[in-house]
């Protein structure tokens, strides 16, 4: 199964995150889950993805995650003194 969702909550210490998809639910992702364009340390919560899916005992699991858009980054600020 495929869907389109935004990371919500991710937990770099712990290993795991969730990407919510309106209609679904929570889909949860973990550093062993396939990355296209990205890797588990580099997604950001607010992002959004397409993910696919399989439904697991514990609940839905990400197989796969791909990168729609990257998050924004704030712009530097100049160090004070310079």
């Amino acid at each position: 199964m495929e869907a389109t969702g935004q990371i919500t909550k991710k937990f770099d210490d712990l290993g795991f995150g969730c990407i919510t998809v309106k209609g679904i639910g929570d889909i949860f992702f973990n550093p062993n889950t396939e990355y296209i364009g990205s890797d588990f340390l580099s997604l950001a919560i607010g992002q959004k993805v397409k993910a696919e899916y399989s439904e697991t005992s514990r609940g839905l699991l990400a197989t796969s995650i791909k990168t729609i858009d990257t998050p924004k980054q704030k712009p530097l600020e100049p160090e004070a003194g310079l």
